[in-house]
């Protein structure tokens, strides 16, 4: 997966169980559709994960790191069908984002905004996203 969708596809991957800060997924074969904008420019990527069980636990603290050196969570709520969180970038990469995603069993939607660049000369971004489970094994 390209890097981009990284914090997209980790929160998008339709979970059955999710705390403030971690996720957990249904195992089987997901499919997802993402969407990045920065600025003018438009990513896509779709595709078709397979989550496993037991290994499918996401630490989203861990998933904004990866982001790039300077990136941490700064909130996580539960909600009642998702989580709302925000992260902020304060290294080489500055900006922050804020989104929301909800899910059912079998599928998920990833909302979120924010901007990259300098304080003073900021870049819009905009991640959407959305995966359902197609089958409950990926045979």
């Amino acid at each position: 997966m390209k890097p981009i969708f990284l914090v997209a596809i980790a929160l998008v991957a339709a979970p059955i169980s999710a705390s403030a800060d971690t996720i957990t997924l249904p195992p089987g074969l997901w499919n997802y559709d993402g969407t990045a904008t920065l600025g003018l420019a438009e990513l896509r990527e779709s595709g078709e994960e397979c989550m496993q069980a037991g290994q499918s636990t996401y630490d989203l603290n861990k998933v904004a790191r990866s982001i790039a050196p300077g990136c941490e969570l700064a909130a996580a709520t539960s909600t009642g069908d998702g989580v709302t969180f925000s992260i902020a970038c304060t290294g080489d990469v500055k900006g922050e984002l804020e989104g929301e995603f909800s899910f059912t069993q079998d599928a998920a939607a990833l909302e979120a905004m924010g901007w990259t660049g300098t304080p003073d000369a900021r870049v819009p971004l905009e991640v959407t996203a959305t995966a359902t489970r197609v089958a409950e094994t990926c045979q």
